[in-house]
């Protein structure tokens, strides 16, 4: 005779608050990034949005796919996955490091990066502020 195994309950919570973490990061890189007149996609401020949210989707899906199988074999090793996607998703968050306002350009910058550093000024704008993102970690500058 089968003997069923009994239900575990919040099998799917690690996995869940991971894929909302990891949603979050790549929502909040992905926008800045797409949706940016210097980004890849340029002036197609039409599209931007659209690849930036469906690539949150598929990233937060992916996550929650993952974890979840993980907690299903483990729930030691779930929940651990869960909190390194969400340790770094808060260390490797999108910081501004500096500004560069339209006319007059005075140095506004507050820190430097040791990762990925991108320019972003918003689309359909013609007098904006460029803002300089860092996605890692930002070391502030000393003064």
């Amino acid at each position: 005779m089968h003997v069923a195994e009994p239900p575990r309950p919040l099998v799917h919570l690690p996995a869940g608050i991971a894929a909302i973490a990891a949603a979050w990061w790549t929502g909040a890189v992905s926008w800045a990034y797409l949706v940016n007149t210097e980004g890849p996609m340029g002036d197609a401020t039409r599209w931007a949005p659209i690849v930036a949210v469906a690539v949150t989707g598929v990233a937060a899906c992916a996550v929650f796919v993952a974890i979840g199988a993980v907690t299903r074999r483990s729930r030691v090793a779930g929940v651990g996955c869960a909190v390194v996607v969400i340790a770094a998703a808060w260390v490797l968050a999108p910081v501004v490091v500096d500004r560069h306002q339209s006319f007059v350009d005075r140095p506004d910058r507050t820190a430097t990066c040791s990762g990925w550093q991108f320019a972003h000024y918003p689309p359909d704008t013609s007098d904006g502020t460029e803002l300089e993102y860092c996605v890692g970690v930002e070391h502030p500058v000393g003064g």
